[in-house]
């Protein structure tokens, strides 16, 4: 991804949660600002019920906070928080204290 900002590095996974695709975007530390980190996460039940649209919301999603130079501050060595859930219902913003719904 090209942008005005510091290089991001976007991952898509099933693993280690075989009932979710994981859109995983990372920002590498860098001398003037730490690094940043945040995730999205598609239930199955969404993508049987809504198919590559549940997919393209939550990662359209995450690619915003990308643009907007929102993601916040988490170490390399730290599991990327979650942002975001696209379950049946639509999609959720996750707030500090949240649990995955699946």
């Amino acid at each position: 991804m090209k942008s005005n900002h510091a290089p991001t590095e976007i991952r898509a996974y099933t693993t280690p949660d075989p009932d979710a695709l994981v859109f995983l975007a990372r920002h590498p530390a860098q001398i003037e600002r730490p690094a940043r980190a945040g995730s999205v996460y598609i239930s199955r039940e969404a993508l049987e019920d809504h198919g590559d649209r549940a997919a393209v919301e939550g990662l359209a999603y995450l690619l915003a906070r990308v643009e907007d130079d929102t993601l916040p501050t988490c170490p390399v060595m730290r599991k990327a928080p979650v942002l975001a859930v696209r379950d049946s219902e639509g999609l959720r913003v996750m707030r500090e204290g949240d649990s995955l719904p699946f």
